[in-house]
């Protein structure tokens, strides 16, 4: 869509100005800009190729294989990521909060930072304004900050953009997560210890949970058990920035844009 490259920069540059403290544009040109996020798009698909070697598949065989063909770029794609992302290090202003962490740690959580914030900060944010199709409904976004929020987290509850995460279960335990094949044979059972895979799109549209999972309702009064970002001391430690990111993303839009 025309619409996910403008959204990829908006979040590059919120993120950037976050974590150092130095707008994006005055350490980086645009095209440096762009080829930082061709780059991390070439970098994902590279990953994805090397989830075959992983204990558990979510694609066909033949996917893998053609996703391989296409991640033969990872090397140019992780130097430019690098330089990237040194360039806005030695940028970054002191106070940044990027500079509370260790030396030896910061240029890989940048790194990271920013390579899993801007794709699916972007990707949200796109769902989401795709959800605002009524006139009246992005009219109460553009009145009520709140009920925009809870928009955004209502977004993430059908589309999140993990929608799986695998977790290997050392004691049994209850929740029922099915083992991918490879675990399958030695757990006995759902309450079994291994390697689970727990799938968020389905757990988000249970409707023992959610009244009319499949619906877009904003106004749901148990938005807070949503669990695209997990939960509990493996939950995503990006968070709360990335809720923020999508709320200004999406604020942009609604600001400047009608549709």
């Amino acid at each position: 869509t025309p619409l996910l490259r403008p959204l990829q920069l908006l979040t590059l540059r919120i993120i950037h100005e976050y974590l150092t403290g130095v707008p994006l544009d005055s350490v980086h040109t645009p095209l440096q800009a762009s080829e930082y996020l061709d780059a991390i798009m070439s970098l994902r698909t590279g990953l994805l190729s090397t989830a075959k070697d992983y204990r558990y598949r979510v694609l066909p065989s033949s996917a893998y294989a053609a996703l391989t063909s296409l991640g033969r770029s990872v090397s140019s794609s992780s130097s430019c990521v690098s330089k990237f992302v040194a360039r806005s290090l030695s940028s970054s202003s002191a106070a940044a909060p990027i500079n509370s962490l260790p030396p030896a740690s910061r240029h890989e959580e940048l790194s990271t930072a920013l390579f899993a914030g801007t794709d699916t900060s972007s990707s949200t944010s796109l769902y989401c304004v795709s959800r605002l199709s009524s006139a009246s409904l992005r009219r109460r976004c553009r009145e009520d900050r709140d009920h925009m929020s809870r928009c955004v987290k209502e977004t993430m509850r059908l589309h999140p953009v993990a929608p799986m995460i695998v977790r290997n279960v050392t004691h049994p335990s209850s929740p029922r997560a099915r083992p991918p094949p490879e675990s399958r044979a030695q757990a006995e059972g759902a309450d079994a210890a291994g390697l689970h895979v727990l799938w968020l799109n389905a757990a988000n549209r249970d409707p023992k949970v959610f009244v009319d999972p499949d619906s877009f309702r904003p106004d749901r009064a148990n938005l807070h058990e949503v669990l695209t970002f997990g939960r509990g001391r493996r939950g995503c430690p990006g968070r709360d920035i990335g809720v923020r990111v999508v709320e200004a993303n999406v604020w942009a839009m609604l600001e400047s844009w009608e549709w």
